[in-house]
């Protein structure tokens, strides 16, 4: 019902904001109205995983398998954790980001210093994505700094605002920056 979807939509973007209390809550409210279905169960399973909330997820991977024993039979908590702390770090960004925890990715991330434009766009990324609006402009302004008319520079930037947040304002500000300083680029 609507009540399921609003539940899960909101408790997504809590989680992405690191709210992980009022996710647990929303899910756990929908397990409680929706008991007969896998997905709300996997939802919440996937939060606990997802912010490496072991004991969590080792708990209700139990309740999963008493309630669905087919659809959980191969659900392996222990494994998963001991497959997880094998994980090169690129392997690991991409769990965080797929489970919404944008404030580990971002933790991860920073630490791999120094960042090279890719990386440094892609934290940007995560800043937008776990709401830092702020942080994710300054990052962006520190890229731009050392060379403002750098075209390439310019037409990342143009396709990160316009491909990944579907902000078209922002993207045609660095296109048009970017035509202004090279009129006959390739488009």
């Amino acid at each position: 019902g609507i009540r399921y979807y609003i539940n899960s939509k909101t408790a997504r973007v809590a989680a992405s904001r690191g709210d992980i209390e009022t996710a647990e809550k929303l899910m756990t409210e929908n397990i409680q109205r929706y008991s007969r279905s896998t997905e709300v169960f996997t939802e919440l399973y996937n939060l606990y995983t997802g912010f490496q909330l072991w004991d969590k997820a080792a708990e209700l991977e139990s309740t999963m398998k008493a309630a669905f024993p087919r659809s959980f039979a191969n659900l392996d908590t222990q494994k998963a954790r001991a497959q997880f702390d094998t994980y090169p770090m690129e392997r690991r960004l991409s769990f965080y980001v797929s489970a919404w925890d944008f404030g580990q990715a971002i933790t991860e991330i920073e630490k791999m210093e120094p960042l090279n434009l890719d990386q440094r766009i892609f934290l940007a990324k995560l800043y937008y994505y776990s709401g830092k609006e702020e942080d994710a402009r300054k990052t962006i302004a520190a890229i731009l700094e050392p060379e403002p008319e750098n075209v390439e520079i310019l037409n990342k930037i143009g396709s990160f605002y316009l491909n990944e947040l579907f902000r078209v304002k922002e993207a045609m500000v660095h296109f048009d920056k970017s035509l202004s300083l090279n009129p006959g680029q390739p488009g």
